[in-house]
């Protein structure tokens, strides 16, 4: 009961603005922070732990799955000829977010 409450203290917005800009905000405020762009160093750093952090977990999930069913290289058939990238793109990642995580640390920047 108290959810419902909540959710009707909301109010209606207007939407009859540009949606072109109501998306690029979207899409920076929800995947890209968009207080990090002010800095395109830390939005470039940020891009490469997010991007390897996604790309690197799907490897490894692929890695458990393919040793549970005693398979190989299990996601290959459902991605094609992207997967050899892929596969590529994670290790030049693994190097970048290592690389990033010591740059962060050695400059002291925090994530406050």
């Amino acid at each position: 009961m108290q959810v419902r409450r909540n959710i009707l203290l909301g109010k209606d917005e207007d939407l009859s603005g540009d949606p072109k800009l109501r998306w690029r905000n979207l899409l920076l405020l929800a995947f890209g922070q968009k207080k990090m762009f002010r800095n395109p160093l830390v939005a470039v750093m940020h891009f490469i732990i997010y991007a390897g952090f996604i790309i690197i977990n799907i490897e490894v999930l692929e890695i458990v799955l393919d040793g549970i069913l005693g398979t190989h290289r299990l996601f290959l058939p459902y991605i094609g000829g992207l997967y050899t990238f892929l596969i590529n793109f994670f290790e030049l990642l693994a190097v970048g977010v290592t690389a990033v995580c010591i740059l962060f640390r050695s400059a002291g920047i925090s994530s406050n």
